[in-house]
């Protein structure tokens, strides 16, 4: 394709690119409007839905709550008001349904239990949502619409229709345009590609350009022209560029004298240039750096070369007036019939320097802000501490009176007390008991996020191994299998990691306490550009849709009447992992069991020193 264009002539070449130009930009921009407006029919379908949805939930609470099918059906009619709603369910808390809506003429069965919610789809005709209903933090059930999309459909596709005839017009429009600009734009340059020619064959420089218009082609002409007009004089042509340099030129002859300035050399230093010519260079140079002048002058004629003058040096001059200021130079030699001069290129740096200045300035308040920061985050370590140190001391002594005392009553007065009063000693008893063991997990998380994590070699299969033995030790009654990958070897904190394994292998063996076959795994597998450990159970698992709260501290997904805890395990396994330069994510359905995924880059890399596919089964 390159080759092709490349033989194309300039004007085919400017028709091409002007009207491939035009094509994809056209391409682009309908491409960007049809996803913008794709995106808003699913926008606008999700928040009618998600909208409709949270008001029959919120109507639906008393209903599900107190088990009226009555009710609920009578809230699902609410949706006949919409037209476009096909069908409504209301699930309950187990998933099954409760109450459901048809709109009239309509024949469809609806899920019996909670289906999966679906996004909104551009070329389908319904879109389906699925919303948890709550009261506060209990989930009373779910609620599932289906709505009609097809009058979406229908606007989108009239503006693909739409959008497809502009495209056509305007690509049509923009190929007339370019072939009218290749015309205007490529004969006048195949004019005076022609002449040069001529002139290259003829030698005749009295030859010019023929000027059509004043713009940019016609300043080409100019140009053409005027080179033509100054070959052979080149001083001249040399003076012209030295004139048209944007930095103050000087040239400056063996003797240190200046023979030639530009019209920014006068406007930079504030003398008109007849009152250079001929001076010595040094009049340009501070009072205090003349001494050594002449000399660094004569070093650059004895060994000439194209360099920055002054390298590792502040360089400064002197205008008129006496005022100093920074300057950066770039000598040049030039061989000339009157030997060799030096072409000094000067640029005012003032500005630079102003703004090196207050980069230091900055970089110096930065650091003052880090010392200050630093010192604000040592205070506040220390200000953890001491909370650590009351929450551990204080807190715990008036909970072990509670646990105390209520445990003497039940022992030596029970019999004083009805039934109603000794379920409530036990209650206040394992209350006493769960604030303790929160403590326990607040002062554990506490103790990580202050720990910086140690870089040795561990064994993590060794690790898992000791913690599920700790388990069997613990539970004598239970039977889990465990199938623990040897090999793993890991560069990190060992105290930290067994922390880790200790919550993720406990929370596997406990999530299986309702199944008889309980198991667990602690594998690896290699992904892209890291080793993934996973620790696997065939638990009770939980809905994915709430996996965004798995890692915050309090956050369960399981009421504490079916699994003990405290919240906190999850939330100091991310810390520890995060500790490591890993990461740690999860993934699960309700009944089916969990998988935890992490990763580890303590030390900059993962280590393992034995890669095992086949995972061995603890004895």
């Amino acid at each position: 394709m390159a080759l092709f264009l490349s033989r194309l002539p300039l004007r085919w070449k400017v028709v091409a690119m002007i009207f491939g130009v035009s094509a994809i930009s056209l391409l682009l921009v309908g491409a960007g409007l049809m996803l913008h407006e794709r995106r808003g029919f699913e926008r606008q379908v999700e928040q009618k839905l998600t909208l409709l949805a949270d008001v029959i939930g919120l109507n639906s609470t008393a209903a599900l709550a107190f088990q009226d099918p009555v009710a609920a059906n009578e809230t699902l009619a609410a949706l006949a008001s919409d037209e476009h709603m096909i069908a409504g369910a209301l699930y309950d808390a187990q998933g099954s349904l409760f109450a459901r809506y048809l709109r009239p003429g309509v024949q469809r069965a609806l899920p019996a239990r909670v289906p999966e919610a679906a996004a909104p789809a551009f070329g389908t005709d319904e879109a389906h949502t699925v919303r948890p209903i709550r009261l506060k933090e209990q989930v009373l059930g779910s609620i599932y619409l289906v709505t009609d999309t097809a009058e979406w459909n229908e606007t989108l596709w009239g503006f693909v229709g739409i959008a497809t005839i502009l495209f056509a017009a305007v690509l049509g429009i923009g190929a007339l345009i370019s072939f009218w600009l290749q015309r205007i734009v490529t004969e006048p340059i195949n004019e005076l590609v022609q002449l040069m020619r001529r002139v290259a064959q003829e030698r005749n420089h009295r030859l010019r350009a023929t000027k059509r218009a004043d713009d940019e082609l016609g300043l080409l002409v100019d140009g053409f022209n005027d080179m033509l007009s100054e070959v052979g004089k080149g001083a001249e042509r040399f003076r012209r560029v030295v004139e048209s340099s944007p930095n103050a030129v000087v040239v400056v002859n063996a003797e240190g004298r200046m023979t030639l300035v530009n019209a920014q050399t006068e406007k930079l230093f504030g003398y008109a240039r007849a009152e250079l010519i001929g001076q010595p260079i040094e009049l340009l140079v501070p009072a205090r750096l003349r001494a050594g002048h002449p000399q660094h002058r004569s070093g650059f004629f004895a060994k000439p070369s194209a360099r920055a003058m002054g390298a590792g040096r502040d360089l400064y001059g002197l205008r008129r007036d006496g005022h100093e200021f920074p300057v950066e130079i770039g000598l040049n030699p030039i061989e000339t019939d009157e030997g060799l001069l030096v072409l000094g290129s000067i640029i005012d740096i003032t500005e630079r320097k102003r703004a090196e200045s207050e980069i230091r300035q900055l970089n110096e308040e930065l650091e003052e802000r880090v010392l200050e920061r630093t010192e604000q985050l040592e205070a506040a370590n220390k200000e953890l501490e001491a909370f650590s140190y009351s929450v551990s001391h204080d807190l715990r002594a008036p909970l072990r009176a509670i646990d105390g005392f209520s445990r003497v009553l039940l022992d030596e007065h029970s019999a004083k007390l009805d039934e109603s009063g000794r379920d409530s000693l036990a209650r206040v008893r394992r209350a006493a008991q769960r604030m303790g063991a929160l403590i326990d997990d607040l002062l554990k998380l506490a103790r990580v996020t202050r720990t910086e994590p140690a870089e040795e070699d561990v064994d993590l299969s060794a690790l898992a191994l000791d913690v599920a033995e700790s388990l069997r030790g613990q539970y004598p009654e239970r039977a889990v299998k465990f199938a623990l990958a040897p090999g793993l070897r890991v560069c990190g904190d060992s105290r930290l990691l067994r922390v880790a394994l200790e919550n993720l292998l406990g929370n596997a063996w406990k999530f299986t306490g309702t199944r008889a076959d309980a198991q667990v795994e602690l594998g690896c597998k290699q992904d892209s550009d890291a080793e993934v450990y996973y620790v696997r159970d065939n638990g009770a698992g939980f809905d994915m849709a709430y996996a965004n709260k798995l890692f915050g501290p309090f956050q369960r997904l399981h009421t504490i009447d079916e699994f003990p805890g405290t919240g906190i395990g999850l939330a100091t396994v991310q810390r520890i992992v995060r500790k490591h330069g890993g990461r740690i994510w999860a993934e699960s359905a309700v009944g089916k069991g969990a998988v935890f995924y992490f990763t580890l880059s303590a030390g900059g890399e993962e280590r393992r020193t034995d890669l095992v596919t086949t995972q061995g089964e603890m004895p």
